[in-house]
């Protein structure tokens, strides 16, 4: 699946050995029943398909000026995502989880669904809210979660994504191409759009000074 399809988000906290020789024993991804989490995936994707990045920014506490861009503008060929399923693994931190999400996404004009799959880093905040931590974190949560990241489970659903895609993609080459146009449309227009607000800010601060 294309990078601008499937994003991989997040990263954040934690005490470095413990909690590293805990995941060296293989924690298992299991299906996740927190309704709350639930409402927090499903709120991000739904924002997503609909190029909602206020949303986005209110479940999130960091999304950088090129995504503000390239969001609404993927929205334009997104329809919908009619299948989200959430895997977790406890995180690094207390009441922080490691997210797997398989999804099947719809663009206009196809019937047939997209496979996906995205990882994200989940912290409460001082109230226990959940967000989506896709700020800077510490080298010690960065290890914890590639060390997560490499075990057996997560292998096999991305495998199980790859599959699913190559299959989907050889029996519709028309959805392929089309894939493949969109992620270059976007990825030319999101640049145009951020050069013609750096030459815009550049004209305002030269009349400025």
């Amino acid at each position: 699946v294309p990078e601008e399809l499937v994003q991989v988000t997040g990263e954040n906290v934690v005490s470095t050995e413990p909690a590293i020789e805990v995941l060296q024993e293989n924690i298992l991804m299991e299906e996740n029943t927190n309704s709350e989490l639930y409402t927090l995936v499903a709120t991000y994707y739904n924002a997503y398909a609909t190029g909602d990045v206020d949303t986005i920014k209110n479940v999130t506490n960091f999304l950088d000026e090129t995504d503000e861009i390239k969001i609404p503008e993927m929205s334009q060929y997104i329809e919908s995502y009619p299948q989200i399923t959430i895997y977790t693994k406890p995180g690094p931190v207390e009441n922080s989880y490691l997210v797997y999400v398989y999804f099947q996404m719809t663009v206009y004009g196809f019937e047939e669904a997209i496979s996906g799959m995205e990882t994200f880093y989940v912290c409460a905040d001082e109230n226990g809210k959940l967000y989506m931590n896709t700020g800077e974190v510490s080298e010690e949560e960065v290890e914890y979660i590639r060390v997560a990241n490499l075990q057996d489970d997560v292998a096999e659903l991305s495998n199980r994504v790859n599959e699913e895609c190559n299959t989907t993609f050889k029996n519709n080459t028309d959805l392929y191409f089309y894939i493949q146009e969109v992620v270059n449309d976007v990825q030319k227009t999101t640049g145009e759009i951020i050069a013609e607000q750096n030459a815009s800010e550049k004209e305002t601060t030269a009349v400025e000074g």
